[in-house]
């Protein structure tokens, strides 16, 4: 009990630092630390295990929803055009070059990812992606520390849990998506646009390409000793931090004691 009230404290204590930190160097949104002044401003790097389902296991953005870790289909025998959908959940490990101890001291930044769509190929046989319904959703966790298995890949559905069970930082939408190679491996570029989360209104400028709001790039890998889950997905991600206004600024600090106020409830249930 101890060291949970001493996360809400933190927690508390990152809500009432909001106003202060805005107009330094570095910034603290919900636990996260980063300096704007930084090269290519907020730079994630990040490791994941993805996976194919069927839709109908399939998951939307809904904040907190684990994706089926046992629903996963093997590649490529296993997919079907139109029905089989990439999801997956990861760590960020790594901003502006800084380790978690640094950018999350106490808690962790974890994702999940889903409704990317096999739709079919084209004719030089290179998967197509439907990525309506595709998003990324990042959360911040401080109960307890540490319960995602990074750097090792999620294995089972309690690793899945653990990437999904913390408050959501931010939550991202994909407007393009540019994949290159097989369903078994290959490298995808994609442009997103900000839709919410704790810190939703520190990267909503539409300040990349085409006026996006961030960019990234990942590879991964399936095998034929591991055709359901792929191997050493690692990526990147960039985007440019917004300063919002004072009221907006006291508006996310009421969110934060919003924060804090969930926290004491998941503990209390």
């Amino acid at each position: 009990m101890g060291e949970y009230m001493n996360n809400i404290i933190k927690a508390v204590g990152f809500a009432g630092a909001l106003t202060l930190s805005a107009g330094a160097n570095a910034l603290t949104v919900a636990g996260v630390t980063w300096d704007p002044g930084a090269t290519n401003d907020f730079t994630m790097q990040f490791n994941f295990t993805q996976w194919y389902t069927s839709a109908a296991n399939a998951i939307n953005n809904t904040p907190n929803a684990a994706p089926n870790f046992a629903a996963a289909q093997s590649v490529p025998g296993g997919l079907t055009f139109g029905d089989s959908t990439l999801t997956g959940v990861g760590e960020v490990y790594s901003v502006n070059g800084t380790n978690a101890a640094t950018f999350c001291p106490g808690c962790e930044l974890t994702f999940s990812m889903g409704g990317i769509l096999l739709a079919g190929v084209d004719a030089a046989l290179n998967p197509i992606f439907d990525t309506t319904n595709a998003f990324i959703n990042l959360y911040v966790d401080f109960i307890p520390p540490g319960d995602y298995p990074w750097p090792a890949d999620a294995a089972s559905q309690a690793d899945v849990d653990a990437a999904v069970d913390g408050e959501l930082w931010l939550s991202l939408s994909l407007g393009t998506f540019d994949f290159t190679g097989t369903v078994e491996s290959g490298f995808s570029n994609s442009l997103q646009m900000v839709t919410g989360g704790l810190a939703a209104n520190y990267f909503q400028g539409g300040t990349q390409p085409l006026g996006y709001d961030a960019q990234f790039g990942s590879s991964a890998f399936f095998t034929t000793a591991q055709p359901r889950y792929s191997q050493s997905g690692n990526g990147q991600s960039i985007s440019k931090t917004i300063v919002p206004e004072p009221s907006a600024i006291a508006l996310l600090g009421l969110g934060m004691l919003g924060f804090c106020s969930a926290l004491w409830r998941r503990r209390m249930s």
